[in-house]
């Protein structure tokens, strides 16, 4: 049968195919000739060695773009033959996860835990699980990493100048919660006052400090 369709379609058309969705492609094209072979040409033609070779987008962003897609189309068996093709591509499997992970903020729970149920039937059945975690990150993302006074370096100047910075600031100093029986004071050595086992560190004049950025916030400076 793929020999019939391979000549009867055209070497070209039959390889892309295969190429961009795997082996579930030959099903497909077989279905489409069955019930009208004029279709079929046109749909070769226009989604297989049309659209699908367009010179904008290169063969790994193309494979993310359809895994996306097919997410978010809760197109299981295409996102399945999509992921395998990429795979024999050599696209990277992390990049992969992400695309399937990120179409959580567009379309919820329902759509990606069942991406995530066939994502995972493949890697698992791939033996490509340890690959994935050597890229996860810690529990805590990036902040054991993050520096505030390096970040602050790296601040355009009209967000150092926002009264609202010098407001987050205060608070946090005002706020910040040490749990611990020891603290007197915190690293600018302003008091702390304590409350039971909790001590809330309190930098000096921070009330003030408080009323006057919020009093140049309402004003507009």
């Amino acid at each position: 049968m793929s020999n019939d369709l391979r000549a009867k379609y055209g070497a070209d058309a039959f390889d892309t195919g295969i190429t961009m969705q795997g082996a579930g492609f030959e099903q497909r094209l077989a279905q489409r000739d069955a019930i009208d072979q004029h279709f079929t040409r046109a749909w070769l033609d226009y989604q297989i060695t049309g659209l699908s070779r367009r010179p904008a987008l290169d063969t790994r962003t193309r494979f993310l773009v359809l895994i996306g897609q097919y997410t978010m189309a809760k197109s299981q068996r295409l996102l399945e033959d999509t992921v395998r093709a990429a795979l024999a591509a050599k696209l990277s499997v992390c990049e992969m996860a992400e695309i399937i992970l990120q179409c959580q903020v567009y379309g919820g729970l329902v759509t990606v835990d069942p991406a995530i149920e066939t994502f995972h039937k493949i890697v698992e059945e791939l033996g490509l699980l340890p690959e994935l975690k050597k890229s996860q990150l810690p529990l805590d993302g990036t902040a054991s990493k993050r520096n505030r006074a390096a970040e602050e370096k790296t601040w355009h100047k009209d967000d150092v100048a926002d009264p609202r910075t010098g407001l987050h600031q205060c608070l946090r100093n005002l706020f910040e919660v040490k749990r611990s029986d020891n603290l007197v004071c915190d690293d600018r050595g302003a008091p702390a006052t304590q409350i039971g086992a909790v001590k809330v560190a309190a930098p000096k004049n921070a009330g003030a400090d408080i009323d006057r950025i919020g009093a140049a916030a309402r004003s507009g400076q």
